[in-house]
């Protein structure tokens, strides 16, 4: 059931609301351990691969800051599994800019196709050579991502990852096709595309261990992880909304707009209730595990690697507000200053 929003709304706390969330603030990413070497890594990857190739593109990794996501995300993975996050993070980042290019959006399916092929196992078809290097660079990221994985593992992500492209190129054919999908189909649709279950996946990925079967079968695990995927691209959603709407992108805030007839605060407002009542819902979740575990009879051993899982969704969700809230990809202060106005 959705609460009804109150009469009046605090505009400090829809923008200003890291941490109106349940969970401990990170600390700024600048003054993580590995902060200077993840960061001279990814550069030096990105431009190896040629992704990074002049002033421009240099300016835009530095101002996106994205391996800082990782810094906040997993603030405890050791550096090997940090430099491969902020490659990701980066990389996904690139990608996304290409397509929300005008000369290059309906080429979904040219971007996405080779990675595609490569987590199914298959042998990547010809690329356009512009799109070359982000063919290169996700066969190095998909080398490292399974390394030290186990078999089953290694086929779970690799279902997630499959969705994701898969989502990419979809969600480009419908802007191109000029689709407008409602706000339940605008869910289904971010759920593939927000990253969200292969970002859960890096949580073991990091520290090269796995969540019990037994528990990740369990109805309650599942909706941990439903409900912590919701609050990472509703957060997204939340804080990119004047760079989607300015590249013509589709947004859960303007999909609202749209579909129930609301003004922007109205809208941002319901997404900040969403957010919330989802990670309501993932503390009620976590506060059934003990005994879920007790029903199913696991060790206090066994249960090691399911607390850490949990404490890395925590983090990952804390972790995706704090930089969201910080970012040169996501600031957003002259529309907010706009907003205030009008409101």
């Amino acid at each position: 059931m959705v609460v009804p929003l109150p009469a009046a709304i605090d505009q400090n706390r829809l923008w200003n609301w890291a941490f109106d969330l349940p969970f401990p603030e990170p600390r700024p990413a600048s003054e993580h351990p590995f902060h200077a070497t993840v960061h001279q890594h990814t550069l030096a990857w990105l431009t190896r691969l040629g992704i990074v190739h002049d002033q421009r593109t240099k300016a835009q990794h530095v101002r996106h800051d994205l391996p800082s996501w990782g810094l906040f995300c997993y603030p405890n993975a050791p550096l090997d599994s940090l430099k491969l996050i902020g490659d990701f993070a980066s990389w996904w980042g690139f990608c996304d800019e290409i397509l929300s290019d005008p000369d290059h959006r309906g080429r979904g399916a040219d971007l996405y196709v080779a990675p595609l092929a490569i987590v199914k196992g298959e042998k990547p078809g010809p690329v356009d050579s512009q799109y070359q290097p982000f063919v290169n660079g996700w066969q190095d990221i998909w080398s490292r991502w399974c390394q030290g994985m186990s078999e089953p593992w290694i086929r779970q992500t690799s279902e997630h990852l499959r969705a994701t492209f898969q989502g990419f190129i979809d969600e480009d054919r419908d802007l191109c096709d000029g689709v407008a999908l409602n706000v339940d189909q605008l869910q289904l649709s971010r759920d593939q595309t927000g990253v969200n279950y292969a970002i859960l996946d890096l949580i073991e990925r990091a520290d090269k261990y796995v969540l019990p079967p037994l528990v990740a079968r369990t109805e309650t695990m599942q909706s941990m992880q439903f409900r912590a995927a919701r609050e990472l691209w509703l957060t997204q959603d939340l804080q990119s909304l004047q760079k989607e709407e300015d590249a013509g992108d589709v947004n859960i805030v303007l999909t609202l707009e749209r579909e129930q007839g609301i003004d922007r605060l109205g809208a941002c407002g319901i997404v900040h209730r969403m957010i919330r009542e989802h990670t309501d819902g993932f503390l009620r979740d976590e506060a059934a595990m003990p005994r879920m575990m007790d029903d199913l009879g696991l060790s206090p051993e066994a249960r090691i690697p399911v607390y850490r899982y949990i404490a890395g969704m925590r983090e990952v969700m804390a972790g995706t507000v704090a930089f969201c809230a910080a970012s040169g990809r996501y600031r957003q202060a002259a529309g907010l200053e706009a907003l205030a106005v009008v409101n």
